[in-house]
């Protein structure tokens, strides 16, 4: 008889301790989903922030492209006002025999527009050279001002 309760008494012990085990193991499995779970939102908002410095990053690039653009017209604008002025000087007196322009050989420039005055550039050649090449055409006519833009050596 004490052999059937020592017997009855272990195989009960067996069996509670088989229940905390098994609870212990629900448990476990429990933390490691809700970890993972973590890990994965985790990743996921790293993600995210990763693609909003992605974005801050593609914005600075284009802020600092639009400024050298900026600058580039600028002295573009530059340019073309100092030849405007130098036309100006040059076209008080009679042109040059080695200068002629022809307008059919010329294309017309992409921006121009009806009734717009265009002035091909022309340079005296060697004789070897041929005499009638241009170099540059631009517009006689300004355009339009911009405030928000650079203008001569200060900003407006």
């Amino acid at each position: 008889m004490y052999n059937e309760t020592q017997n009855s008494t272990a195989e009960a012990r067996r069996l509670k301790k088989r229940e905390l085990d098994r609870k212990a193991q629900r448990l476990a499995r429990e933390r490691a989903k809700s970890r993972i779970a973590q890990l994965e939102s985790m990743v996921d908002n790293l993600r995210q922030d990763h693609s909003n410095s992605q974005i801050a990053t593609l914005m600075d690039q284009l802020g600092k492209v639009t400024k050298e653009r900026d600058n580039l017209l600028q002295v573009l604008n530059s340019l073309g006002s100092t030849i405007r002025r130098h036309l100006g000087d040059s076209t008080a007196g009679e042109p040059r025999s080695d200068t002629k322009s022809d307008p059919s050989q010329h294309a017309s420039p992409a921006q121009s527009t009806p009734g717009e005055r265009i002035v091909p550039i022309t340079t005296p050649r060697s004789t070897s050279e041929t005499s009638s090449s241009t170099i540059l055409e631009l517009s006689i006519n300004p355009p339009p001002p911009d405030h928000f833009t650079y203008d001569g050596w200060n900003y407006t």
